[in-house]
């Protein structure tokens, strides 16, 4: 597994190495994205793509909307200044129409409105703890559900650039570009399937319910392949209840998930 610290060098123009975050200079959502976690990194905050970008290369056929990182808890303020300082503020609204109710279990943690034309979209960031502390965010970070993931170079501003697979850190001079950590999609999966079964009922979801992101990106099944998450009741989980649709067996199945995965998920220092 490639080290999520790494040095990610990037060209800039000669005097221009400040990264600013504008819809007009980074399109939404791919080349934002890039330079939100450029900003992050320049900072020395971890980071982990999450919400509807990695949803979208992942399968959702959603055009994505709600855009967002996970960081450490303990730098979540340290995050939130690096970003305003990049000239997006953060939003501290509790607007439904910012999926910003805390009430309604699925509120983004924080946000901030990237302001477009026709509609709204929006950055957001999460902690780890909010995902159970599954996000192996660095390399001395527990990876308890043995997550994997890819390094993804995409441009800074080029929208037709085409996304790919990176591993190569020491020779990543691409001008204009960047590279972020994503899931692979058998993690998000398998992160989401976890996230369904053990999170709290104050927290079903980060901008949609995890199960109802799950349900969405199996509809065409046989665009997903095979999926193995190396977990009996979670392929159990996944097969029967959101691929095959059987809702009278959800019930059971979790009790398996909770038997298999609760001492890993307590050991990780999650609170049940």
């Amino acid at each position: 597994m490639f080290d999520p610290f790494a040095v990610q060098p990037v060209k800039s123009s000669p005097g221009d190495e400040s990264i600013y975050l504008s819809d007009i200079e980074h399109p939404f959502p791919v080349c934002f994205s890039a330079a939100v976690s450029k900003v992050l990194d320049d900072d020395g905050i971890p980071n982990f793509l999450w919400g509807d970008l990695l949803n979208w290369w992942r399968g959702n056929p959603h055009v994505p909307s709600m855009c967002g990182f996970v960081v450490p808890g303990e730098y979540l303020d340290k995050a939130i200044a690096a970003i305003t300082r990049a000239g997006l503020p953060e939003c501290t609204c509790t607007c439904p129409l910012h999926v910003a109710d805390p009430a309604s279990g699925i509120s983004l943690p924080v946000h901030f409105l990237v302001p477009q034309p026709i509609w709204s979209t929006f950055l957001f960031l999460c902690t780890n703890e909010t995902l159970l502390n599954l996000i192996p965010l660095t390399p001395a970070h527990p990876n308890p559900a043995s997550l994997q993931y890819d390094r993804l170079r995409v441009s800074l501003q080029d929208h037709f650039y085409l996304p790919r697979v990176d591993e190569d850190i020491e020779s990543n001079l691409a001008e204009g570009t960047y590279v972020v950590n994503v899931l692979t999609a058998a993690s998000l999966f398998k992160a989401l399937l976890l996230l369904d079964v053990f999170s709290p009922p104050d927290r079903v979801g980060i901008g949609y319910m995890y199960a109802g992101v799950i349900h969405t990106m199996t509809c065409d099944a046989t665009a997903l392949g095979l999926c193995d998450f190396g977990s009996r009741s979670l392929q159990r989980l996944f097969e029967k209840v959101f691929v095959q649709g059987d809702s009278t067996v959800r019930e059971a199945i979790w009790t398996e998930v909770r038997m298999e995965w609760t001492a890993q998920i307590l050991s990780n220092g999650q609170s049940m």
